[in-house]
């Protein structure tokens, strides 16, 4: 069994592609939680169409963020030992939940798992916001990452940080597509959730807590493809890719990473605001 967790706001031109593409997976034993975060378009009524008993609508009383939502359900739904991201602009190949379990069972030392991942444009005027080697043909392009990423990988990350002139490369420095990954449970336990103090970059933050302790990886095989468009928070001028406060924010990780570059666990405490309120359904 697998929790999948699916956070989405405001998504309603993606939402129903993104589901279909999780009902037709090979391995078909999962929960889908999809956590709204009070959209304030048709999301929600396109989600209550679904009947499928395996999908369970959490509805959030305010804008919180991803990051509340993702702590929010894994501390009060998930109960299975693995669980699967899936972010709401994205498509998953029918493979990819039987693939990256498959890659799980065999590596125990393993905290998560991803994949290489198909890039593709909704509006193709809209500036690519990840690094890649391969070109943009036909509005798509392949983009991979690192097979292994332990200890070491935030020991190249640290001096990127410490320089003036490294922000630009430590952008570049690719650990994990983040809807592409499936955790083990445990690991996520082991790190404290996300955090959830941020609308910005805690995915890459959640990752090299983790690689103080583990191994993560990412499979070779395209088995989830990420749409880029213009009203996505990626692109956003605000808090994407290129923003001040995303950069803030990554700069104000430092010495979290540093300790976790020496082996040393930082923990989040699942953190979700108190006056939060949802409902299910």
């Amino acid at each position: 069994m697998i929790d999948i967790i699916l956070c989405t706001y405001n998504s309603e031109r993606t939402i129903a592609e993104c589901i279909e593409s999780i009902l037709k997976q090979t391995l078909p034993d999962f929960n889908l939680y999809i956590y709204d975060d009070c959209s304030q378009d048709s999301t929600v009524s396109i989600v209550k169409k679904y009947t499928d008993n395996r999908i369970v609508l959490v509805r959030a009383d305010k804008h919180y963020g991803t990051y509340v939502g993702k702590n929010l359900v894994f501390s009060n739904f998930c109960r299975s030992d693995f669980i699967a991201m899936h972010d709401s602009d994205d498509i998953s190949d029918p493979l990819r939940l039987s693939g990256e379990m498959e890659f799980l069972r065999l590596h125990e030392y393993a905290a998560a798992v991803g994949c290489a991942i198909r890039e593709f444009w909704d509006d193709f005027d809209i500036k690519p916001h990840t690094d890649c080697n391969n070109d943009i043909a036909n509005k798509q392009r392949i983009n991979t990452y690192p097979f292994l990423l332990n200890v070491n990988t935030l020991k190249q990350i640290v001096p990127l940080l410490k320089e003036d002139e490294g922000y630009n490369k430590y952008l570049k420095h690719k650990l994990c597509m983040n809807g592409s990954v499936i955790f083990r449970k445990k690991a996520i336990e082991d790190v404290g959730g996300w955090d959830g103090t941020t609308l910005v970059g805690a995915d890459g933050d959640i990752f090299m807590r983790l690689l103080a302790k583990y191994n993560i990886y990412n499979l070779p095989d395209v088995l989830y493809a990420r749409r880029f468009h213009k009203d996505s928070l990626t692109a956003s001028p605000s808090v994407g890719i290129g923003s001040i406060t995303r950069k803030q924010y990554n700069l104000s990780r430092l010495p979290i990473i540093e300790k976790a570059a020496n082996g040393i666990v930082v923990k989040e405490n699942f953190y979700v605001p108190p006056d939060l309120g949802f409902q299910i359904g």
